[in-house]
């Protein structure tokens, strides 16, 4: 119960830091979607430069990254599973995937040099790659160690999730 509640913390905080930066920033927060493995903030781009976006989309894996620091220095090694969790939760969200923060990231940079039509093609191609070499190293891993059906079945979940997700 006591690692559920740690892995809760540490997505609140995400959030928290996206929803403290486009506060920050004037940027309207439009809608909430709890999913199975996370929450999904929906914030109103539209007018909005490429560069504030892209501080809403780093915000929170950013303040992930400071809360695990800041956990680490006040709590010592009492707080490295929390730690690790916030830091894992970062990662992941970065990875250049279609619905994560680095896919909007990336997505607003191509926006600045091509095409909304390019844009899009070419974050979905990257979104795939990306995906698809994810889902080989955990399967490898899953074939070699045989203790990761639980990240195997996620890596599935976020790829069909990424697939029925048309924007980004």
């Amino acid at each position: 119960m006591e690692k559920l509640f740690l892995l809760l913390t540490a997505v609140l905080l995400h959030e928290t830091g996206h929803i403290l930066c486009a506060v920050l920033l004037n940027i309207p927060f439009s809608g909430l979607a709890v999913r199975p493995c996370g929450a999904v903030m929906t914030f109103d781009f539209s007018g909005t430069a490429y560069t504030r976006e892209i501080c809403v989309h780093l915000a929170g894996p950013g303040t992930g990254i400071l809360s695990a620091v800041c956990a680490l220095l006040v709590f010592g090694n009492k707080a490295a599973y929390f730690a690790g969790l916030s830091v894992w939760l970062a990662i992941l969200n970065l990875l250049p995937v279609q619905g994560f923060d680095g896919g909007g990231v990336l997505s607003c940079l191509l926006s600045l040099f091509l095409t909304a039509e390019t844009v899009y093609r070419v974050c979905r191609a990257v979104s795939g790659v990306t995906l698809f070499f994810l889902w080989t190293a955990v399967l490898w891993i899953e074939l070699r160690v045989r203790a990761v059906l639980t990240l195997l079945l996620f890596i599935l979940y976020i790829v069909i999730l990424s697939s029925n997700n048309r924007k980004f």
